[in-house]
């Protein structure tokens, strides 16, 4: 499975391209979850309940 080459900032964020946030709909603010499988790459999962918006949000910063 090929997928899109992203770059790395100087500060550490990459952007999603609209091609694979189409794909995905995900909101300003949405949260991903980052997960680093045993192969090595790095998987991004929403984590984020259109019935509640915001709670996750406030939940993980609550939790800082």
């Amino acid at each position: 499975m090929s997928g899109t080459v992203l770059q790395i900032r100087d500060n550490g964020q990459i952007t999603l391209p609209t091609s694979i946030a189409e794909k995905q709909p995900t909101e300003i603010r949405d949260l991903l979850e980052v997960s680093i499988e045993s192969d090595g790459s790095i998987r991004l999962t929403p984590k984020c309940d259109r019935s509640f918006p915001g709670l996750l949000l406030d939940q993980a910063l609550a939790g800082r």
